[in-house]
């Protein structure tokens, strides 16, 4: 999450039929707002790092539309859906004389 090129910050907490475009505007240089309609989320994509770490900042807990939106940085293209399985520890094999 803390990778340099990772310029998404994950919305949480959103009303349905909110629109933040004009919110998140200020900070310039948006790539695109995406609204997931029906689950209360969002994600707001900026060109640099730089921008998205201020808007983080400054937007973090504020109330948009009735809620107050909790934000995240977007996991990684590469953790989206892949899940490493449970595998236990293998035990060193008992040595006896």
């Amino acid at each position: 999450f803390n990778h340099s090129n990772n310029t998404t910050i994950f919305v949480g907490s959103l009303s349905d039929y909110v629109v933040i475009y004009e919110l998140w505007s200020c900070f310039r240089e948006i790539i695109y707002v995406r609204i997931l309609i029906g689950k209360g989320c969002g994600f707001v994509q900026f060109v640099y790092r730089s921008v998205a770490e201020i808007a983080m900042n400054q937007m973090q807990g504020q109330v948009i539309g009735n809620s107050r939106v909790c934000l995240l940085w977007r996991k990684s293209k590469n953790n989206l859906g892949v899940r490493t399985p449970y595998r236990p520890a293998l035990r060193p094999p008992q040595i006896t004389s």
